[in-house]
């Protein structure tokens, strides 16, 4: 729902030819217009037309991962393919590169066996999202008077005059050493010391001020995404929407272990940072996830 103005016009009022705008110069208003789809539709429609989903060999049967499987060590896409044997016909991946004769190596992997652990890496990621809504929903609760308890300005605060402290602490050094106070060598380590001090500071003082910012946002809009995991939570066999909602890419490793990596992971870190900053147990972050598949092989492959 996105109103975009202003893509052509005049110069200035002493100039009457119409010209093209450059785009930082168009005028944009988010939400001016109710979208025909969600934002979240949108976006992963347009990353999977990034991406080549075109079928391969026998595309009588349904390639529901298409566009999804990637080698996770080229980085090119698996390609599908078909081994006959006694009368079936077996679907396997295999790196692109290596059908290719570029280098790699097949990675071979039985698709049934990817859409099985690809099914339970989801199930198990809608866990720890459920798991972390479910935390979140307490501090929710909580007044904004309560949540001083967490004292983010105080935490601001008391960083910002420590790292000044050691800033000062740095600048009296050149003092020092021309003082004959300290000698060269010490000038050196103390200077290491204050700058490891002060850039340690600073990273904590970033993770602050960034769970204080989500801390006082609106909960609701800024947690849209929980509810795309939360919709999926019955989910019992794979489908095209589930796939484009929730993964961003699988990566298969020579030794047939798959890395399920989802969509909204920074999301989820900052959520869970925020948690664990409060004071709430709660699930480790969840890194992409490796699964071992135990590979059957069927009749001869080349």
């Amino acid at each position: 729902g996105v109103l975009t103005q202003g893509k052509r016009g005049t110069p200035n009022y002493k100039v009457h030819d119409i010209q093209t705008r450059d785009e930082e110069d168009w005028i944009r208003v988010e939400g001016a217009n109710e979208p025909l789809v969600s934002y979240d539709d949108f976006v992963s429609v347009k990353n999977m037309l990034e991406r080549d989903t075109r079928a391969t060999g026998d595309s009588s049967e349904k390639n529901i991962l298409s566009g999804f499987v990637f080698c996770a060590d080229c980085g090119q896409p698996m390609i599908r393919k078909i081994i006959p044997s006694k009368g079936k016909k077996y679907y396997y991946y295999v790196c692109s590169s290596y059908k290719r004769h570029e280098g790699c190596s097949a990675h071979s992997i039985s698709t049934s066996e990817v859409e099985k652990a690809v099914l339970c890496a989801i199930r198990s990621q809608i866990e720890c999202v459920l798991d972390i809504s479910e935390t979140l929903g307490y501090l929710d609760k909580i007044s904004v008077d309560d949540r001083s308890v967490f004292n983010y300005e105080g935490q601001i605060g008391q960083l910002c005059e420590e790292i000044e402290h050691y800033k000062k602490m740095k600048i009296r050094l050149y003092e020092d050493i021309a003082s004959g106070v300290i000698d060269k060598k010490e000038y050196s380590e103390f200077k290491e010391q204050y700058s490891r001090m002060i850039d340690e500071k600073n990273a904590v003082l970033e993770r602050v001020r960034k769970e204080s910012k989500y801390s006082a946002l609106n909960h609701d809009a800024e947690r849209v995404w929980i509810a795309l995991f939360r919709e999926y939570q019955n989910i019992d066999s794979l489908n095209r929407r589930a796939l484009m909602a929730l993964i961003d890419k699988i990566y298969i490793h020579e030794n047939h272990a798959l890395e399920v990596s989802f969509r909204y992971g920074d999301e989820y870190k900052i959520l869970s940072d925020l948690v664990k900053c409060a004071g709430i147990e709660n699930g480790t972050t969840p890194e992409p996830q490796i699964i071992e598949v135990k590979e059957v092989h069927h009749g001869k492959k080349k």
